[in-house]
C-alpha cells in the first residue's frame, strides 16, 4: 500500500550490482555464495 506507489513513480528503485548471462549462472552463484556482492546479480538472456 505504502511502498508500491514509490515503486511506480521511480523513487524507489533496487540496487543492481551487475548483470550476468545467463549461461554464466555458475557465476553468479559464486558471486552469492563469495558475498561479494551489494545489490542484486541480475541474470540475462
Amino acid at each position: 500500500e505504502h511502498v508500491w506507489p514509490l515503486v511506480e513513480a521511480g523513487t524507489v528503485r533496487p540496487v543492481v550490482d551487475r548483470t550476468i548471462p545467463m549461461a554464466d549462472a555458475a557465476q553468479a552463484h559464486r558471486v552469492l555464495e563469495d558475498s561479494a556482492h551489494v545489490g542484486k546479480i541480475l541474470l540475462t538472456v
